[in-house]
């Protein structure tokens, strides 16, 4: 099945349908439908010893209201989150609109991602958490559950502070990033889309994310 021409161009494109077969199953179809769903952008973060790590997440979602609890979704092919993993503890930074930036530094594969980059340890646990971001949650890692090409990392909360609750947020939909009331489709789908001059998103949550080629 393919997708129809202009899908993204305009919310009004024509419906489509697609079965989840393993005969007739769509990767890019399923992709596509998926961004439908608008979703704010985090940084998953951690230490390795003393060294502050991070990855862009977007399935990021609270789980329990008694206990506490919250989960993100990292995907297997991450190389930071073996690492946050083995200290047993995980802290989430929900960006806020003017955080664009920053959210392509953390999809990126470089190195040391903090660097130049305002963020404290967080009053609990410690955690590098960035300064100007809608919400922090610094967590427990309490569960983890393999869930295909990702895992689903459940989290009791130990703290919350929100430092900037003026701001709007930072959001994804149907592969665009954007603020609130300025959404705006994509001159094509992600699949026809050059490879931009950026670094490929090769950390974290990015296949979740549907994140184009060179986002």
């Amino acid at each position: 099945m393919s997708v129809p021409a202009g899908f993204y161009q305009t919310p009004t494109a024509a419906p489509y349908t697609c079965a989840m077969t393993s005969a007739a199953f769509d990767s890019p179809a399923f992709r596509h439908a998926m961004s439908q769903f608008a979703t704010g952008v985090t940084v998953v973060s951690g230490l390795d010893a003393d060294r502050p790590l991070g990855f862009v997440a977007q399935s990021f979602v609270s789980v329990s209201l008694d206990p506490p609890l919250v989960a993100v979704c990292p995907g297997l092919q991450s190389r930071s989150w073996p690492l946050i993993r083995t200290a047993g503890r995980y802290g989430v930074s929900v960006l806020a609109a003017d955080q664009r930036e920053i959210c392509d530094r953390f999809a990126s594969a470089r190195d040391n991602k903090f660097e130049g980059v305002d963020w404290a340890p967080g009053s609990e646990l410690g955690l590098p958490l960035l300064t100007s971001a809608l919400l922090h949650v610094e967590c427990d890692l309490v569960a983890e559950h393999q869930a295909g090409d990702h895992t689903i990392a459940v989290g009791a909360v130990r703290h919350l502070a929100v430092p900037r609750p003026e701001a709007e947020p930072l959001l994804f939909f149907r592969g665009v990033l954007e603020r609130h009331g300025a959404i705006a489709a994509p001159p094509d789908a992600p699949d026809n889309r050059e490879p931009g001059p950026s670094a490929q998103p090769v950390d974290g949550d990015e296949r979740a994310m549907n994140v184009p080629s060179g986002w």
